[in-house]
């Protein structure tokens, strides 16, 4: 198993089985863009997952789909109590590094237009808008998707 010591606190290894529950209860507390039980498990079983550990909490997670030499980051979170200590950003940083050398080479992504922190993360790991969903959220008001992609 992979596990990476993460920058700062915390380190970085493949999502196993015994995280799902916990995962499911920060979802929980997501509001509108939370996963479900169900996509959160099917997520587990037909993709990528990976979380970033500190003394046996969850900091947070993220779920991609690898088609041939391609990501699609599905899902990242931060969990609430450990926002803005770039948790998302060194989880992104370590799994693109182990994506890079096993031959990826790029990683695609939508955001909602509105979520401007997220966009600012990305835009700081260097992700570039490559086109747009039409209403692509649905919930709680439509809006739509920048997709964004970056070169690993």
């Amino acid at each position: 198993m992979v596990t990476l010591k993460a920058p700062g606190n915390g380190h970085i290894r493949p999502m196993a089985l015994q995280d799902i529950s916990e995962i499911v209860q920060v979802e929980k507390l997501e509001g509108y863009s939370a996963w479900n039980e169900k996509l959160v498990n099917e997520s587990f079983s037909e993709h990528q997952g990976w979380v970033s550990m500190s003394n046996g909490s969850l900091l947070g997670y993220a779920f991609f789909s690898q088609v041939l030499d391609e990501l699609t980051l599905l899902n990242i979170v931060t969990n609430k109590p450990f926002r803005q200590q770039r948790v998302a950003e060194r989880l992104l940083n370590n799994v693109f590094s182990i994506y890079r050398k096993e031959g990826l080479l790029r990683c695609f992504l939508e955001v909602g237009e509105s979520n401007l922190p997220a966009q600012f993360l990305y835009q700081k790991m260097g992700f570039k808008a490559v086109g747009r969903r039409k209403a692509y959220y649905k919930q709680p008001n439509p809006q739509d998707a920048l997709i964004l992609q970056v070169d690993l």
